[in-house]
């Protein structure tokens, strides 16, 4: 089985809360992990009840802006090469709600708009031995693979560029490379 790099946007993460008893006393303190690790701007709205803690995304954030945060990344991500993005841009661009969205992925018609869930493994205070899991369903927004140093010299040059732009205050920032080693 082959492997593939995915970038997604999260519609959905759930923590069990039994999972977490080992660093989180109270419910309290796991659903601040939750919220310091994956919604620092409140993109997701929390629910709790006594076996699990779920983030949501917010409809009306969705509504809002994907649309246009999906053009900005496919440009990005993509530069001059469109592979189907105006096809899924047009798509996604007469529907007005998450709920719509997320019915586009799941029918897997296109390579950069699809549904997955993610099994993520959250370390505990950076021990490695002390790892929770939070599944994250998503929209994968770009998918590179199957995992072979010569299809990834695109997927390298992408993130090169933004760590490149990132640190754009220094001059050694274009000596940097990303790239995959055996």
């Amino acid at each position: 089985m082959s492997a593939y790099l995915v970038i997604g946007l999260a519609t959905r993460i759930v923590a069990r809360k039994r999972d977490f008893k080992e660093r989180f006393i109270l419910a309290s303190e796991c659903k601040g992990e939750l919220d310091r690790r994956f919604n620092r701007s409140e993109i997701y709205s929390v629910h709790e009840d006594k076996d699990f803690i779920v983030l949501d995304l917010k409809p009306d954030v969705a509504k809002k802006e994907m649309t246009p945060f999906l053009k900005a990344f496919y440009d990005l991500r993509f530069e001059n090469k469109k592979p189907e993005t105006n096809d899924i841009l047009k798509e996604v661009s007469e529907c007005d709600s998450l709920e719509k969205w997320t019915g586009i992925a799941k029918e897997h018609k296109y390579e950069n708009f699809q549904s997955d869930t993610l099994h993520y493994s959250v370390s505990i205070e950076g021990d490695p031995w002390k790892v929770s899991h939070v599944k994250i369903d998503n929209i994968i927004l770009s998918l590179s693979g199957p995992i072979i140093m010569e299809c990834f010299n695109h997927l390298c040059e992408f993130f090169t560029r933004l760590i490149r732009e990132r640190l754009s205050d220094f001059r050694l920032t274009q000596g940097l490379f990303v790239y995959i080693t055996d």
